[in-house]
């Protein structure tokens, strides 16, 4: 059910008020607010708020307690009880208690009891709660209300009389509550299917007893006498005492307004102030840049400097452009490290540049941009909007602690995102509202299900390059679209990713704070802070500004500025060969395997074509796709036209930017500052602009071919309208040039350092995903270093450093971390390491070391199956002793089990270190482990532990614990004695390795890849086949050959190699076959043939 449907029902009924009240919070008032405006309704801003006695304190009881507002004062109040019990009552819900009940003000708000859910003290603490009760009553008087419901249930029916009692002692008015969660009774179903297609919910059971619906007085009337509690009287006081709320005034806020908000960091100073400072913080960074740029250009950089701080200055933004650049200054001096490039169009201002908010100079690249697409005072002005500049960061936390520094705490809080529902599970209620047969709600449901996996896997940057309807079927595009409409329903709430509210007022009493998981955010959302023209500062983290700063850190480098990452970049450098090779993990907007696969067939060279090809993959561009990639020559055939798409780096007439668009309707005579919002409005289709848009656009543009080009007025229309046409379709999918720039750049800066830095690349890159516990991205950069790059990977070993992962320039070689793999933390990587450094002799004194720090068997045992204990013996040879280890207690056991111990080579072992003999001489049950010094140390125990008896004091029970830990170290010296005999047995006894199979097989599944060596001159040609294709005949479409990808057993190198048809079928192999080959030869083209070989095993 939605707020609007609330609405309707209310005008239906004759009703006058819409509440937004929620659990637990305010709910969406701001929807709530603007759909009363819409229905000719009063707003009542209210919440069912959860209380306890003490909000400090864990107690899950979470009472309900109503709360509205009368009026303005009332609504702040609210907002800031509220937001007190989210900042320090939290306690699976924010909880309000006595101290901030107090805090609301007589005669400016209305309380109730709530549902059965506001009396849950009332069996143990009954008195306790009354009192409360008449502590509200008496400071609100008849504001204060008792809420009775007309609900079957005995629980109900048993608080009403209760309450009808209580009356005589609080003669507090009593107030009908429905408790609605729809509107028609038959909503329950609707619901259940709702909460069950939420993830980790399920459907109440306790509801049928229950009216959860909004009905009509009638009904309202009919359901209390059928409970039978209240009288006549009390039914139709009960019912006239919600007319109450028809007093609450106009809540008087600029909240509610669709005025700018505009934040200020001098809101005392005049405009002509503000101007001056904008104007002084822009000269200051152009003196410090000029000197970059070739004298002859300065007066043209001066001129667009004055165009474009007009603009700011016309528009009143100057606030807008000082807070930020305090804002983005002061997170730099905490640490925070801000892109180089940008996000969006605020790099097409150059004023932006100096400012500190991007490194990219428009006015010099080879894309062409506009500060038009940036802002225009026109519109600025004429829609009362603000600019919008997206900040990429690698440190998100210091910029927002760097920006509430600057604004103040009360003026600077993160905002919140609604979630809606997934594709997935709007599908599945959809399927069952509309009786959509088994089968294809399976397939389906499967085919969405890949998709929003694959979401999974992609960075935020490159979501909007996968397309659902890729993943579905054709056949059931259309019965899909129909299930969008279910996608609208909100389900959850986040803090948002990057949104933050810059507000003059104080938020958390005039919005209201809510926490949400860690975060405290203020309780609204972007599209609210859009609408109603507030300032929302976007500080969002992206994984490649981490990526790039680290990287080039490492490197010992100083990250270039984007003109000096040009300069590093011509296009015979080597960087490019990135792009071209598929070489792009972690490299941005390329990382994907088809994405990596399209820009290796492109293979940019400069800059313009790595944009270009970016702007390209974008959904809406697919089909003029493959004419794209082969580089054919392209035009539209209409010179003006094509001129104006063609540069000198991109020399093709393709329409992929917005900006190439305002750039026609200018030639066509349109002011650049109208020419975005044309644009917008194409792209929208907004039918009336669209047809005067056309009609005057092909007047000026047939003209000007007229006049310039010398053709008869006829063409002139004709060519037009054709390029009408494709401003219309480009205008779906044209990209933002200066953002397409901007994370090409971002690309770039990525690609240079992999091309240059390798081990500086690799490192930073693997240490992120490591942070991130994304395995496969781990494994996946493993193997691109070491194909690429020819970079080593030890296998893990006991005593290297795996604590992270950590490159060795001298052997160009990276180690990786022990949290690499499932299951391991950081922990157990640092005391590994720590007994690592002086390794002792034994591998079973490494294993009692580990003990104290709960290391045991589900940590050792994974090691040793891959390996890690190899210098204490093979695989098998070590397990054996991690299970004596297990079975020896760790050094914890103080005796062994006679059976165990005589029928094994223990029998040699255990006798010599423990008693086996009970005190008649006779052989005991079992071997305790013993030794002169343990001897005296229990007669000690025992003599301490009767004079405890005898005379209890402190410093005896002191004695007999130190006695005891002196025992328990005794213990597990003999014990670590009798494992060390043990090991030099185990390994005496020649026990045979794991074979090959299993130890691939358990490196498969730890480490998720392969990667045995055994070092051994003679295993070179031992080769496991990782991954085997078939080359197929474009003539026959049957196989030729085969593609054999090999990894050497005996090296570890990694070798392509072709098998011919004819062998395979003599002799079949697959993925897994471990072969030895017997010869293989390298034809001319540089290919290695597989000509004699054997399976192994």
């Amino acid at each position: 059910m939605t707020y609007e449907d609330y609405a309707k029902r209310a005008v239906e009924l004759g009703h006058s008020i819409l509440s937004s009240c929620e659990h637990g919070w305010q709910g969406r008032y701001i929807e709530c607010y603007d759909l009363a405006k819409q229905y000719g309704l009063k707003f009542l801003f209210a919440a069912e708020a959860y209380w306890v006695w003490d909000r400090h304190e864990e107690d899950r009881s979470n009472c309900h307690i109503w709360v509205g507002a009368k009026n303005e004062n009332g609504r702040e109040w609210i907002n800031e009880v509220l937001s007190q019990a989210n900042e320090d009552g939290f306690y699976y819900q924010p909880r309000l208690d006595e101290e901030l009940l107090d805090l609301l003000p007589a005669g400016d708000v209305w309380i109730t009891t709530a549902c059965v859910a506001g009396w849950k003290y009332l069996g143990e603490e009954e008195e306790r709660l009354k009192a409360l009760w008449k502590k509200l009553y008496d400071k609100h008087g008849d504001n204060f209300m008792f809420e009775v419901q007309y609900h079957p249930s005995e629980r109900q029916k048993e608080l009403n009389r209760y309450i009808l009692n209580l009356r005589k002692e609080i003669p507090a008015p009593i107030i009908m509550g429905c408790d609605s969660h729809y509107i028609e009774e038959n909503g329950a179903e609707l619901r259940s299917d709702f909460l069950l297609s939420k993830e980790d919910r399920k459907a109440y059971d306790d509801e049928e007893e229950w009216f959860m619906d909004y009905p009509d007085g009638d009904t309202a009337v009919r359901r209390f006498r059928e409970q039978g509690v209240l009288t006549e009287a009390e039914i139709t006081e009960a019912i006239d005492r919600t007319n109450c709320f028809l007093e609450v005034e106009e809540y008087e806020c600029d909240i509610f307004d669709d005025s700018l908000k505009l934040f200020s960091l001098h809101p005392d100073w005049t405009q002509e102030q503000k101007n001056a400072e904008y104007l002084r913080l822009v000269d200051e960074g152009w003196q410090n840049y000029k000197a970059e740029v070739a004298t002859d250009l300065l007066s043209k950089y001066e001129k667009e400097i004055k165009s474009e701080t007009d603009t700011v200055v016309e528009c009143h933004m100057a606030d807008y452009f000082i807070d930020n650049y305090h804002v983005i200054r002061r997170g730099k001096e905490l640490g925070g490290h801000l892109t180089n490039t940008g996000r969006g169009s605020a790099v097409s201002f150059f004023t932006n540049k100096l400012l500190g908010f991007t490194e990219v100079d428009r006015i010099a690249a080879k894309v062409k941009m506009y500060p038009e697409r940036f802002m225009t005072a026109t519109r600025i002005l004429e829609t009362h909007s603000l600019p919008d500049i997206d900040f990429n960061v690698a440190e998100q936390d210091i910029f927002a602690e760097g920006q509430a520094q600057v604004c103040g705490r009360d003026h600077a809080v993160q905002m919140l995102a609604y979630g809606t529902q997934k594709a997935s599970a709007a599908w599945k209620m959809f399927a069952k509202s509309q009786n959509i047969d088994f089968a294809t709600a399976n397939e389906v449901s499967a085919q969405i299900k890949r998709y929003e996996n694959k979401l999974h896997t992609v960075d935020e940057e490159e979501k909007d390059t996968i397309d659902i309807m890729d993943y579905i079927d054709k056949r059931f595009h259309d019965v899909y679209l129909r299930s969008t409409e279910y996608q609208g329903i909100i389900t959850s709430w986040s803090p948002a990713p990057c949104a933050f509210l810059l507000y003059q007022g104080s938020i958390r009493r005039k919005i209201g704070l809510v926490k949400i998981k860690d975060r405290i955010c203020c309780a609204m959302d972007g599209h609210w802070a859009e609408k109603n023209h507030f300032l929302k500062n976007d500080l969002l983290r992206v994984a490649v500004v981490d990526l790039i700063n680290k990287g080039y850190t490492r490197a010992g480098l100083k990250v270039p500025t984007v003109n000096e990452l040009l300069a590093m970049c011509p296009s015979e450098d080597p960087v490019w060969d990135i792009y071209r090779k598929g070489c792009t993990l972690g490299i941005n907007q390329v990382e994907q395997p088809g994405t990596a696969s399209r820009v290796g067939v492109y293979a940019p060279t400069n800059i313009s074509e790595l944009c270009a090809f970016i702007a390209a993959i974008r959904p809406g561009f697919k089909s003029m796709y493959k004419i794209f990639e082969s580089r054919q020559d392209f035009s539209y055939d209409v010179k003006p036209f094509d001129d104006l798409l063609r540069t000198e780096e991109l020399p093709q007439s393709f329409c992929l930017y917005q900006e190439q668009q305002m750039a026609v309707l200018n030639y066509a005579g349109f002011p650049m500052s109208e020419c975005y919002a044309a644009i917008k409005n194409i792209a929208k289709k907004r039918k009336e602009k669209v047809l005067a848009y056309h009609e005057r656009f092909i007047n000026a543009f047939s003209k000007r071919l007229v006049e310039q080009e010398n053709i008869n007025k006829t063409d002139a229309a004709e060519k037009a309208k054709n390029v009408w046409k494709i401003i219309e379709d480009a205008a779906q999918y044209a990209f933002n040039s200066s953002h397409s720039y901007s994370v090409s750049l971002d690309s770039l800066y990525g690609a240079w350092l992999k091309q240059h830095h390798p081990l500086a690349f690799y490192e930073t890159f693997m240490r992120i995903m490591d942070e991130k516990g994304d395995k496969d991205k781990l494994a996946a950069a493993k193997d691109e270093a070491e194909s690429y790059f020819n970079i080593k990977f030890p296998p893990f070993k006991f005593g290297q450093d795996n604590r992270k992962v950590t490159a060795d320039e001298e052997n160009n070689a990276i180690s990786n971390a022990l949290t690499s793999i499932k299951g391991f933390n950081k922990a157990a990587a640092v005391a590994l390491y720590e007994l690592g450094q002086e390794p002792p002799k034994y591998l079973s004194d490494v294993l009692l070391a580990l003990r104290p720090k709960s290391i045991m068997k589900s940590t050792t045992e994974p090691l040793a199956q891959i390996s890690y204990f190899s210098s204490y013996g093979n695989d098998r040879e070590v397990l054996n002793i991690i299970a004596l280890c297990e079975e020896f207690g760790y050094g914890a056991k103080a005796s062994m089990p006679r059976e165990r111990v005589d029928n094994s080579f223990l029998a040699d072992i255990v006798p010599k270190y423990a008693d086996g003999l009970k005190k008649d001489g006779q052989p005991a049950t079992r071997y305790t482990f013993t030794s002169l010094q343990m001897s005296t140390l229990k007669d000690e125990k025992k003599r301490l532990a009767a004079a405890l008896k005898k005379n209890p004091t402190p410093e005896l029970e002191e004695q007999l614990l130190a006695v005891e830990q002196e025992i328990a170290e005794e213990l597990k010296r003999i014990v670590a004695q009798v494992l060390r005999e043990c090991e030099d047995r185990v390994l005496a006894a020649g026990i045979e390795d794991l074979p090959f199979r299993v130890k691939i097989e358990n490196q498969q599944e730890i480490l998720g890849y392969v990667d045995i060596r055994t070092g051994k001159e003679e295993d070179r040609r031992l080769v496991l086949v990782s991954d085997f294709r078939p080359l197929l005949s474009k003539d026959t479409g049957k196989p030729w050959g085969y593609a054999c990808f090999t990894q050497s057993l005996g090296s570890g190198k990694r070798i392509r190699l072709t098998l011919r048809s004819r062998q395979y079928d003599q002799n079949p192999i697959k993925n897994g076959s471990i072969i030895y080959v017997d010869r293989c030869t390298k034809n001319k083209s540089g290919y290695w043939y597989l000509d004699q070989y054997h399976l192994v095993g």
